[in-house]
């Protein structure tokens, strides 16, 4: 069930998703108890469902009994309890509560640093995530060397085609794109572009990357080259919206924005209109 309900959560299939995470926890509390890992999987999963979902106070209540129930059997330093520790930094993120992420992440990274090394997935994921907390405040300086470290070592341990080397692709991009550095964003979302139209074609990810591209071209007066890839981007993420996490969902609006500014730098200001 909890399993099953992973794969609707992937698929943005949310309502079908919720039901199934919530009867998986209904029956593990009663047949588990409240402290069995099994439990705590489960409560943490749908957690991570209201997260995307935009039900903050809800993730939030689940994502804190969590960690303090692992914290308390656990300790602080076993990687279930590093995992609820990132998660809830997540949250913390998307309701703009950054001082509490930025503290709960740079606390995941060291400890992940010294148990785990520098090199592991998860010490990797918690750098990503604390880029990404510096990228959301405007903090392009600090986001950009943690993304590049991330990505470089992404690429060698775990290869160019894995989904978690695309994201930090695109996020790399994404900043230098923000900080203004159009020509040395483009081949970073070309690559992260070619990867997920290779292996998720009909992700949101995908659309959102496409556009990107499209304003990266665009700053650079390529607009011929650049208008397809907006249009089509944002068209993408208009039939992917629902499947859109709740954190991500200004993705869509910032897609339209570049349509409209591409047609006021080309001098079509009909289109623009």
């Amino acid at each position: 069930m909890n399993n099953l309900a992973v794969l609707y959560k992937l698929q943005g299939e949310y309502a079908r998703a919720e039901l199934l995470y919530t009867k998986a926890v209904e029956i593990r509390r009663r047949m588990l108890g409240e402290k069995h890992p099994s439990t705590l999987i489960s409560m943490n999963n749908l957690a991570l469902l209201y997260l995307d979902q935009g039900k903050n106070a809800e993730a939030e209540s689940l994502f804190t009994k969590v960690l303090e129930v692992r914290r308390r059997v656990l300790g602080e330093e076993h990687p279930s309890t590093l995992n609820s520790m990132n998660d809830l930094a997540v949250l913390y993120r998307a309701q703009n509560k950054y001082a509490q992420s930025e503290r709960l992440l740079i606390r995941a990274v060291e400890i992940r640093r010294r148990v785990l090394g520098e090199e592991h997935p998860d010490t990797l994921e918690s750098m990503y995530n604390l880029a990404r907390l510096y990228f959301n405040e405007g903090r392009y300086g600090q986001a950009e060397p943690l993304y590049t470290k991330v990505l470089t070592v992404r690429r060698r341990i775990l290869g160019e085609e894995h989904p978690d080397t695309r994201n930090a692709l695109a996020s790399l991009g994404e900043v230098r794109l923000q900080q203004g550095k159009y020509a040395e964003s483009e081949p970073l979302l070309r690559d992260a572009l070619n990867g997920q139209s290779k292996h998720s074609p009909e992700s949101w990810q995908r659309y959102a990357t496409q556009s990107m591209l499209g304003a990266s071209l665009a700053a650079q007066a390529k607009f011929a080259e650049a208008e397809p890839l907006l249009v089509l981007g944002y068209q993408g993420l208009i039939q992917k919206k629902a499947a859109i996490p709740w954190e991500n969902r200004s993705t869509f609006a910032q897609a339209g924005e570049r349509i409209i500014q591409l047609y006021k730098d080309w001098g079509k200001p009909e289109k623009a209109a």
